[in-house]
């Protein structure tokens, strides 16, 4: 008889588990991305929103007059919405200078909250219109639409110049 088989059957599991420990990982890292260095994606492009509207152009609008009092009457202020210290979206309706911060999700696309001169390019339009562009739902979320004319005020404000007078 061959002296091989002579050897006991319990050594041939031991190779096998010490060969599996060392050739099997050995296997994975060579497949695997482990140790690569991924750089950091590119930072977002600045948006630019700055005006574009016509400042020869007298404002028929005021902010706290006509476009403020649009933010309680659809209750945009309620908690777990745009008021209070958690927007939400980031986005917040509180005052006048916060409805220029663009939220996150305007970020994203990304696109100015309120462009001044350029309702089409003003997120909070698409999201109170319901455009299908938009993430997530219209606006006001699960409460009835804001009405045609008061988004159509909106949109003359923004295209005004979007002015806090």
């Amino acid at each position: 008889m061959p002296r091989s088989s002579l050897r006991p059957v319990s050594s041939r599991p031991w190779r096998l588990a010490v060969a599996g420990t060392v050739i099997v990982p050995v296997l994975f890292l060579g497949c695997s991305d482990y140790g690569t260095v991924v750089p950091p994606p590119p930072p977002p492009t600045p948006i630019d929103c700055t005006s574009v509207a016509d400042s020869n152009i007298s404002p028929t609008l005021s902010y706290a007059n006509d476009i403020a009092p649009l933010w309680a009457q659809y209750s945009c202020l309620n908690g777990g919405c745009h008021g209070g210290p958690l927007p939400s979206s980031n986005f917040s309706l509180d005052n006048y200078q916060n409805i220029f911060k663009p939220g996150e999700q305007a970020t994203r696309r990304p696109m100015c909250s309120v462009r001044p001169g350029d309702p089409d390019a003003s997120y909070i339009v698409w999201k109170l219109e319901g455009r299908s562009e938009i993430e997530g739902k219209r606006m006001p979320r699960d409460l009835p639409s804001m009405a045609q004319s008061d988004i159509a005020k909106l949109k003359l404000w923004i295209f005004e110049g979007a002015r806090d007078n």
